[in-house]
């Protein structure tokens, strides 16, 4: 016993001999640790129901709902399920499907998201699966324009009026949205305004249902009108009604279904990637789920942002006013900009809209569910003259191609084009070739008049006491120790 011991000491010394004297440094790999670190994503989570809900349980109102048709019973609900990686959504759908679910979108999209109709039994038999990192109830999404307001009386407020910057137009902008449709839906047989003019770059260079619809019409007239206050010519009006950025370009996505129903992509990078691609470097969104919290959409905008950061998107608040804590999912995004209206100018309109320095009604008012600031800023957004979609109504006797509407969504198209205008002046005077989105939004911000900080965000873009243009802003820009300032500075009136 004493002789193996001995043997089996031995030749550990032995072994130490051979090896100890032989030290060496060997690089090791340490990635993957740094990936855990920066992508949550990749964590294990834990398997119990993975809603906004921090008891980990639908929240109050989603169970025994009807998840939108007829045909559905009150023991299914619609969900998002947010898997870990791309590929994670083939075992997902299996797994759905086995379920007695039914996969709605995403499966065949770019992303990370299902969506899905399943038995709220064995909804905690999909939460508890390894590739799931989130499920949430699924939230109808609304365009944000308010029917309510009334509108009539004298000439109304013109989208072409918000902004008058000498020598800026919008020129070599291209501005992405997601909408109802653009007119008709086809290239041949646009609106006037959203006709490309000779001599300049093609006004729409999108034009795709992303929906399953036959082709991007807009029998609802919301797309129409936002493309047009952004970015219409004014053809049809001689210019009196023309978007903000006349010269900028349009990438226009449609997400209305063959039901006439807002179905945009279960994940938003699919509209925002091909957009990105295509130097949309801007992108505007008028629609919204209306419930206060931190969604999918959300999230994956922040990542977006967060992954291009020369890509600025702008979400309108929400029309859920006036009560506090109102504002959209998609408005909880914590890099978009996120834009309220206000009031109209003049009480000359017809309406009680008539002091531009209080909220509309119908715009949603801020915190954001964990009490972050927001809407980040408001314009008018009350009595928008734009382009009218052929196949609805106008409501516009003076012109025909035209009508009004209010809503938040009014206000993100006029923040939309307000950014275009500014990025062009970035380009062109300060000769800075990729504009940060935070630059963008930094400078918005500080052009602002404040108000009521939970209810305006940062407040309101300065308007003259007439509807012919911004207040004349100074904003002076500084480049590290190098200020902008003085008789050295380039400035920006808005």
């Amino acid at each position: 016993m004493k002789l193996k011991r001995w043997v089996l000491l031995f030749l550990v010394f032995g072994i130490i001999l051979l090896l100890g004297t032989k030290c060496y440094y060997k690089e090791i790999n340490y990635s993957p640790i740094k990936d855990v670190n920066h992508n949550p994503l990749k964590i294990k989570v834990e398997a119990k129901l993975k809603t906004f809900n921090e008891e980990g349980t639908l929240p109050n109102g989603t169970v025994n709902k009807r998840t939108g048709d007829p045909t559905s019973f009150e023991k299914y609900i619609t969900v998002n399920v947010i898997v870990a990686e791309d590929k994670d959504k083939t075992k997902i759908s299996q797994e759905v499907k086995k379920l007695g679910g039914e996969i709605l979108r995403g499966e065949k999209e770019k992303g990370v998201i299902l969506r899905a109709k399943i038995p709220v039994a064995v909804l905690k038999r999909l939460a508890a699966s390894s590739q799931v990192v989130r499920v949430e109830p699924y939230i109808a999404s609304q365009f944000l324009n308010d029917r309510a307001a009334g509108i009539i009386g004298a000439e109304p407020l013109a989208a072409h009026g918000f902004v008058s910057i000498a020598g800026l137009t919008g020129a070599n902008q291209v501005v992405g949205l997601a909408d109802s449709g653009l007119g008709r839906g086809k290239w041949e047989d646009l609106p006037e305004d959203l006709k490309s003019k000779p001599g300049q770059k093609p006004k729409v260079i999108m034009l795709k249902s992303l929906a399953g619809r036959p082709r991007p019409d807009d029998p609802v007239g919301h797309g129409t009108h936002i493309a047009a206050t952004i970015a219409g010519t004014g053809l049809a009006s001689q210019g009196k009604f023309a978007g903000l950025a006349p010269e900028a370009s349009l990438y226009f996505q449609g997400i209305l279904n063959k039901e006439g129903e807002i179905d945009p992509p279960a994940d938003v990078t699919a509209l925002y990637l091909p957009a990105f691609e295509a130097n949309a470097y801007l992108y505007v969104n008028g629609w919204g789920s209306p419930s206060n919290a931190y969604l999918s959409n959300a999230a994956q905008t922040d990542a977006f942002m967060r992954r291009h950061p020369d890509f600025l998107v702008i979400f309108g608040a929400g029309n859920k006013g006036p009560a506090a804590g109102t504002i959209t999912a998609e408005a909880n995004s914590k890099n978009a900009l996120v834009i309220g209206a206000t009031e109209n100018i003049r009480p000359a309109f017809g309406f009680d809209n008539d002091n531009v320095n209080e909220l509309a009604r119908f715009s949603s008012r801020g915190p954001t569910a964990d009490g972050r600031i927001k809407p980040d800023l408001v314009v008018p957004g009350a009595g928008i003259v734009s382009a009218c979609s052929p196949l609805v109504s106008s409501n516009f006797s003076a012109f025909s191609q035209y009508t009004r509407l209010s809503g938040t969504s009014m206000a993100a198209a006029v923040g939309g084009g307000a950014a275009a205008l500014l990025r062009e002046y970035l380009q062109k005077e300060e000769k800075i070739a990729l504009p940060a989105a935070a630059l963008l939004k930094a400078l918005l911000i500080n052009g602002a008049a404040q108000l009521e900080v939970t209810e305006a965000g940062f407040g309101r873009l300065d308007l003259v006491e007439h509807s012919a243009g911004f207040k004349r802003k100074n904003l002076s820009l500084s480049r590290g120790k190098r200020r902008v300032g003085g008789r050295r500075n380039k400035n920006l009136y808005f």
